[in-house]
């Protein structure tokens, strides 16, 4: 089979691919985003705001010189003028480049709150840039987009292909836990209280041991040999036919069991990049003659795709090996020492982000519930978070926002890492974080309640470990006050 069947991307998938990319990034922009601009993003009282600004994790950021937030109202109106035109394909070269930017600068800017779904979103922009997204299904070429059954080559796709492969495989050889071993993983990342949707994941949860077993070994062979079925040489078109339909149905399924932000509809944009020809001749009406393009570039892009691709493959290749006992060798360190410099980069700066371990080692040791509670001037405790954890609709959720959830994440997980290791309680991250949530917590409390009728509140981890979960089947809660929010005798924010 020659080359041109395996490693193509048929032109009515890529116009497709444009089309369901820029409704992510619009869906991205107005519900992740504009709908909780207060929460997130308002000066004086959203999370992201004056004291997240003014922090030393804002300093991490490569947009950390422009220390203002009062022009992410215009930021928000440009890029959802700009996704508009990438969807239609008109302007292309400019609106790629104008999207990549303007995603990147909202996502990365604000990169507290950013999701592996942003990065795998700004990964895919970046070779976008260098492909024929507009040939089809495009204001200019909309009536004969089916008939188009035109396969692309290049080294762009060879760049876009290998990095979706890597995603995939780095993934699955970083789940090295325990949990992953014995087939528990699934199950207790059903059980997260931050998450999970409980209405659903409940019931696939108690439902079978064998469930979680099947669930979790299937999870981690598909992710390994992705690449492999990708590239496969025999058979390739069916094979991929398959695969993109197997992305849909596994991350639609994720999505229904578990809160993890708009990752499915970010698959579903990589499903049907993949979608071979045979796909499309299908619902085309006629016989269509295959036409095979190879698309060169300029001495300039060429460079600059092959240095991506270069980046890209090392970046993983060393973010893996640094994790390994033998990267404290005298050897590897004089291996690894020219490529330190790209390797130290951090992670907030855009397409650094190829650190692909999602649930790696294991799901969250912690599936504790992090709670803001008050206590009044008679005593009694009251919870301040914006949801109620236990009343038994909201299934332990204690914010709205997914980004605001994605926070109480890692809000949980510092404190676990402080929990086990002391070195982690003086953690200048960890308490800059501690923080800037103090700071909008008590900003939305004051908002919303009397200062004066409470003698203090505190920042509380309703803790129950995985591992009481495996061995008891089931999550017992206990309560652990993390650090004080406001007192009434000092009057001071901790």
């Amino acid at each position: 089979m020659s080359n041109k069947k395996i490693y193509g991307l048929d032109l009515r998938s890529l116009g497709v691919f444009r089309i369901i990319l820029g409704i992510t990034l619009i869906y991205d922009l107005i519900f992740n985003k504009i709908i909780y601009y207060n929460s997130l993003y308002d000066y004086t009282n959203g999370i992201m705001g004056k004291s997240y600004l003014n922090s030393e994790i804002y300093r991490e950021s490569f947009l950390s010189f422009l220390n203002s937030d009062y022009e992410m109202p215009f930021v928000f109106v440009i890029a959802l003028i700009i996704y508009t035109l990438f969807i239609s394909g008109y302007l292309y070269r400019v609106s790629s480049l104008l999207t990549l930017f303007f995603f990147a600068y909202i996502s990365h800017k604000y990169f507290l709150t950013m999701t592996g779904a942003d990065q795998i979103i700004t990964a895919l922009l970046v070779f976008s840039v260098f492909l024929p997204l507009d040939k089809v299904f495009s204001v200019k070429n909309l009536k004969t987009s089916l008939k188009n059954n035109v396969e692309i080559r290049s080294i762009a796709v060879w760049g876009i292909l290998i990095q979706i492969s890597l995603i995939y495989f780095y993934n699955a050889i970083n789940k090295t836990g325990i949990s992953w071993l014995e087939g528990n993983a699934v199950k207790i990342a059903l059980a997260d209280t931050i998450t999970s949707n409980m209405s659903y994941s409940k019931s696939a949860f108690y439902f079978s041991n064998l469930f979680s077993s099947i669930t979790t070994y299937t999870t981690y062979a598909y992710e390994l040999f992705f690449p492999l079925a990708l590239f496969f040489p025999f058979k390739n078109q069916k094979l991929r036919c398959f695969i993109s339909f197997f992305i849909i149905l596994f991350h639609v399924s994720i999505q229904i069991f578990m809160d993890v932000g708009y990752f499915h509809m970010v698959y579903i944009c990589i499903a049907f990049l993949m979608l071979p020809s045979i796909f499309w001749n299908k619902l085309s009406s006629r016989k269509l003659s295959k036409e095979t393009l190879n698309v060169q570039y300029p001495t300039i892009k060429r460079v600059i795709i092959i240095s991506l691709i270069f980046l890209v493959i090392q970046r993983n290749f060393f973010n893996f090996c640094n994790r390994l006992t033998f990267s404290d060798t005298a050897i590897y360190q004089v291996v690894y020492y020219p490529f330190k410099f790209l390797n130290d980069l951090p992670l907030s700066t855009p397409f650094i982000s190829q650190y692909w371990a999602f649930y790696s080692p294991d799901p969250p040791l912690e599936l504790g519930i992090l709670t803001i509670e008050g206590e009044t001037l008679e005593g009694r405790k009251i919870n301040l978070s914006e949801m109620n954890p236990f009343d038994g609709k909201n299934h332990y959720k204690t914010e709205k926002s997914d980004y605001l959830r994605l926070l109480t994440l890692r809000m949980r997980h510092f404190f676990n890492l402080a929990k086990n290791d002391s070195k982690y309680s003086d953690n200048e991250k960890i308490i800059e974080l501690r923080k800037i949530w103090s700071n909008y917590q008590l900003s939305r409390i004051t908002r919303q309640h009397n200062l004066k009728d409470y003698s203090k509140i505190d920042c509380i981890l309703y803790s129950c470990t995985s591992s009481s979960l495996i061995e008891k089947d089931a999550l017992l809660f206990k309560k652990i006050n993390l650090f004080n929010i406001y007192d009434r005798n000092s009057n001071i924010r901790q």
